[in-house]
């Protein structure tokens, strides 16, 4: 039975881009490979829920492919792994948050063992369990840090102590979802929202203001600037979580009837 497809994105054909593309047609996998171009992976892309970049002497393409292989692993789910020596990973890491790699696999590189890791994260992906990335910004650390380790377990969680702090990591980086303090000083969050939705590559990413006034003139203030929810600072960590379970799911049933 033939599992999802494999992009396997490379410079140069070679010996080992070779075994690797054998291997996997072995194990029934369906393997297009591309160079590092947009173009040229833009027309494969709905071939495969996983991308394999092969980074022997590439790494000169990733700043050209970087805003573009993030915005498709998180649009469409898609599971980026990188192949390449140590300081191949180690630079690759500049461009890439780490919750987008699904993995790193080092040169020389132990077949057997990638194959394992296909293996594990096409399982991962058949059964819907891709963590999600959740972005939380506020700047009472010790809210921070609470919800942080809630989350964690569940989710890629990126933390932010202050607006300008959040824009400038989602000038690069694309979450799935902005838990937003309403109140901060300097730029709060009804501020931190409306720069959000005025740059195109912001303008949709979800948004959940984190309020600690559950009073209805302010309920209604904060719902007022049309985010996708709003969550209590003294919820529980049960009531947090499934409130945000409950979002993921509901936009799941949206893109699926859409």
């Amino acid at each position: 039975m033939r599992k999802s497809g494999v992009i396997l994105i490379c410079r140069h054909k070679s010996f080992m881009i070779h075994s690797i593309q054998n291997h996997l047609e072995r194990n029934h996998y369906k393997v297009v490979q591309v160079p590092p171009q947009m173009k040229d992976i833009e027309e494969v892309k709905d071939t495969s829920d996983i991308i394999i970049v092969y980074l022997d002497s590439m790494l000169e393409n990733l700043p050209n492919l970087e805003v573009y292989l993030k915005d498709l692993c998180i649009e469409f789910e898609k599971s980026l792994v990188l192949i390449g020596d140590h300081m191949e990973l180690q630079n690759a890491d500049g461009y890439f948050p780490p919750g987008l790699i699904a993995a790193k696999l080092e040169r020389p590189l132990d077949i057997n063992h990638m194959m394992n890791v296909i293996m594990k994260i096409e399982y991962q992906n058949r059964e819907g369990t891709r963590k999600k990335n959740i972005m939380i910004v506020d700047d009472d650390s010790t809210f921070l840090k609470m919800l942080n380790e809630w989350l964690s377990e569940d989710y890629q969680v990126t933390m932010a102590t202050s607006g300008m702090q959040a824009l400038t990591y989602l000038a690069k980086n694309t979450v799935d979802l902005i838990l937003l303090d309403y109140e901060m000083p300097l730029l709060d969050g009804p501020s931190v929202l409306a720069m959000l939705r005025n740059e195109p590559t912001t303008a949709t990413t979800p948004v959940m203001f984190l309020t600690g006034k559950d009073d209805r003139n302010s309920v209604l203030q904060v719902m007022g600037l049309k985010p996708e929810g709003y969550l209590l600072k003294s919820m529980d960590k049960e009531r947090i979580l499934s409130s945000i379970e409950e979002f993921f799911t509901l936009q799941k049933i949206a893109r699926l009837t859409t």
